[in-house]
């Protein structure tokens, strides 16, 4: 399980490294950056208090959806981000058990 945590860390931190590389090069702002990375953090962090040795897209949802900048744009799509939210969660907690 140590091992699979080893290699999730390692791919996020060449996604995040690609993202910083970006953002150097003027493609993303330095606003936008810092919320990816919040995210990002927050994902990995939800698979692991929740024991799951793999970090999934659900758990990077979830994360956005506590991410203020991307509940606004939602929002304005009409989006009920708390319905989602709750779904999302539900489903974390309940259908990946063994991941």
């Amino acid at each position: 399980m140590n091992k699979n945590r080893d290699r999730i860390n390692r791919r996020i931190r060449l996604l995040a490294d690609a993202i910083i590389q970006q953002q150097k090069d003027g493609q993303i702002s330095p606003s936008l950056l810092k919320d990816l990375e919040h995210i990002f953090e927050q994902a990995v962090q939800l698979a692991s208090v929740n024991d799951h040795e793999y970090v999934t897209l659900e758990h990077f949802l979830y994360s956005m959806l506590n991410n203020d900048t991307f509940v606004e744009l939602l929002n304005a799509f009409g989006a009920d981000v708390k319905s989602l939210k709750d779904d999302v969660e539900n489903y974390i907690t309940n259908d990946l058990k063994d991941i």
